[in-house]
């Protein structure tokens, strides 16, 4: 094997490397060819007493982070089972796909890591860099895929995670359940649903488009959930800071939810549902056109709580209860 063969094959190994650091790799093992080639020995000599450059490759995408393409790290499973994490301390984690459903669970041993199946075309990166571990999944091509293959991605958090935790995909669903974080969580998806429930953290901050939000037994300093043409629902939501909910052509219900700053807010489509507390503990701001509202605007600064509701073309249908009513809403 000639110099230009070998770094063109291990140029190839290292694709997903930066450009910069794959170029780096490359000038070094340039260099000892150079000088093997100054102490006499032939060109393919000196390339021989090298490593293959598949091995070269596979040991530096370890050292870098466990950068390298999913499909030979097959483990267990009908498909093989890919287990990412970190090495160090994390502050973040980034989880980033396409098409790919993400789901977020806790995880069993208190250790953070990523799970998916390992198919043949799909790519995986994993980088981490001062205390922030990043993980980007493309999916194979299209028809690439076993029939009714379950392509969802898992990221496990360990309960209690001080961190900020990010997930975000296109065309796919986000589902998070059961976390007990002390960090901020972020979910973001497109042309797809996001489902939360009984999860712990203290901010949550979720956004999608044409498709529907739905949160459910959720704590914490403050939530913004973002949607559009179609409907945003929370259930049993409490908030010691702020609930905003946000959406457009699309329904708004909430059943319990509690917090001193409520903004729900909508255009085309209701509001309704009841807030856990008393009226008397808030300042109304209620607007809608074309439709009633049950909620007198009452501007009062010496009210704790804050509630604005804002629709067009559909009605507001707010309460208050103490406790869950026979029929809310």
């Amino acid at each position: 094997m000639n110099q230009q063969t070998f770094l063109n094959e291990l140029a190839a190994g290292l694709a997903l490397l930066r450009p910069d650091d794959r170029r780096q790799v490359l000038d070094y093992y340039a260099e000892m060819i150079l000088d093997g080639i100054e102490g006499g020995l032939t060109e393919e000599g000196a390339v021989a007493r090298l490593e293959p450059p598949e091995q070269i490759a596979a040991r530096i995408r370890v050292e870098y982070g466990g950068l390298c393409m999913a499909g030979p790290k097959t483990a267990q499973g009908p498909h093989g089972v890919l287990e990412y994490r970190p090495e160090g301390v994390v502050q973040a984690v980034e989880l980033a796909a396409r098409h790919t459903g993400l789901r977020l669970r806790p995880s069993p041993d208190g250790m953070l890591r990523v799970l998916l199946s390992a198919h043949q075309g799909q790519w995986v990166t994993a980088d981490e860099y001062e205390g922030v571990y990043r993980l980007s999944y493309k999916p194979p091509l299209l028809g690439m895929l076993p029939p009714g293959c379950q392509q969802d991605i898992v990221l496990e958090l360990p309960c209690g995670f001080e961190g900020t935790a990010g997930a975000k995909t296109s065309c796919a669903a986000i589902c998070a359940e059961g976390l007990s974080l002390t960090g901020k969580l972020s979910l973001h998806t497109s042309h797809s649903a996001i489902k939360a429930k009984n999860c712990a953290c203290s901010s949550f901050s979720l956004g999608t488009s044409n498709s529907s939000i739905t949160l459910a037994g959720l704590t914490g300093q403050t939530c913004n959930a973002t949607t559009s043409n179609s409907r945003i629902a929370a259930a049993g939501c409490h908030f010691a800071g702020r609930l905003h909910l946000t959406t457009s052509n699309g329904g708004v219900r909430v059943e319990g939810v509690a917090s001193p700053d409520i903004a729900l807010t909508t255009s085309n489509g209701a509001i309704k549902g009841w807030i856990l507390g008393s009226e008397e503990d808030y300042s109304v701001s209620a607007h809608t056109s074309n439709a009633r509202s049950s909620l007198p605007s009452i501007a009062d600064a010496a009210r704790p709580n804050r509630l604005y509701a804002a629709t067009s073309n559909a009605k507001i249908r707010l309460g208050f209860a103490q406790a869950a009513p026979d029929k809310a809403g």
